[in-house]
């Protein structure tokens, strides 16, 4: 090897820890440029206030057949999109089901997670399913209720009053599902039957 060409080695190589520590520090910033823009969108603050108010309205939600599936009635609505919720006061909900076992819920309030996903009733909730297939008519009242409408479960953790013909039942807590009419209380139950004349 030529001494020329010795000497271009020995420069190359002297400037080598020079070039990876050039490199090292545009990855750091490109990379620290990178986080902080996702982290600054991450951490943008949510709006609490809501976006839109509705007073006095009704909705509907059909399936793909055309049949209705879901009505809302409401006194007043305020849309929260950045925390995926609405807020209801007043609402009348009505979840249709093709065996025919509608579910109409009652009461103060109402919030309703993503589209529909999950409602969590509060304040004087009373659920009233109609007689039909051979069933009597079954009211359900308790002060907080959390309703799944795709699946029909329905759940809560307080006293709950369920009145069906001639039966009452009082128990705490709650699970049901109201299409496939599987009720069952989370903690004692008191059971009061009115004797048929």
């Amino acid at each position: 090897m030529s001494t020329a060409s010795r000497r271009r080695q020995d420069r190359i190589v002297a400037w080598m820890p020079v070039i990876f520590l050039l490199i090292l520090a545009v990855l750091t910033w490109w990379l620290d440029a990178t986080i902080s823009r996702a982290v600054v969108a991450r951490n943008k603050p949510l709006a609490t206030s809501p976006e839109q108010f509705l007073e006095k309205f009704g909705a509907l939600r059909y399936d793909a057949d055309g049949l209705l599936t879901q009505e809302l009635m409401a006194q007043r609505g305020a849309m929260f999109p950045d925390l995926n919720r609405t807020v209801i006061e007043k609402p009348v909900f009505t979840n249709q089901t093709p065996n025919g076992a509608a579910m109409n819920v009652r009461a103060e309030k109402a919030v309703i997670h993503g589209k529909n996903e999950r409602v969590e009733f509060t304040g004087g909730v009373r659920a009233q399913q109609p007689a039909f297939a051979g069933q009597s008519a079954r009211v359900l009242e308790t002060d907080a209720l959390t309703a799944v409408p795709a699946t029909g479960e329905l759940s809560t953790q307080a006293a709950v009053k369920i009145t069906q013909a001639d039966a009452v039942v009082e128990t705490k807590g709650l699970k049901a599902n109201t299409k496939s009419q599987r009720f069952e209380g989370q903690g004692p139950a008191r059971i009061t039957l009115t004797p048929k004349n």
